[in-house]
Order: structure tokens, then sequence, then C-alpha cells
């Protein structure tokens, strides 16, 4: 559990530092992070699971070769 904890942390410092980036490049002021990570949950906790497709009813699928792995070997 802890793991996965660290890896959604690293993924939202990550998400903070490309969104600095992207408003220094179009000179808009950011967030803090703390704003940043507060408008996150947020727009996380607004979303819908009913918003999702739902899943495949068939779990018989079998992978079929692409044309061009069939074409190099």
């Amino acid at each position: 559990m802890r793991a996965k904890t660290l890896n959604l942390n690293i993924a939202v410092v990550n998400s903070f530092i490309l969104y600095q980036h992207l408003c220094t490049s179009q000179n808009k002021s950011p967030l803090s992070q703390k704003e940043f990570r507060e408008r996150l949950v947020s727009e996380l906790a607004q979303s819908s699971t009913s918003d999702a497709p739902d899943p495949p009813t068939s779990t018989s699928h079998a992978p079929e070769p692409s044309t061009s792995a069939t074409a190099a070997g």
C-alpha cells in the first residue's frame, strides 16, 4: 500500500511540474502546489464512474498478430 501511495504522490508532483511549465510558457501565473492539489482532488471527486465505458461482455478474446508483425517474420 505504501508503494502505491508513493507512486501516486510522484505522479501528482510530476503533473504539478508540467502544469508550472505550461503556465510559464503561456505567461500565466500558476497555482501554488497546495491549490493545485486541492483543485485536482476536487475535479477527481466530481468525475463519476457512470461516465466510464461498460466493460467488455466477452472475456474470451484472443489477440491477433498485426500485419506488420507477420510481414517482418
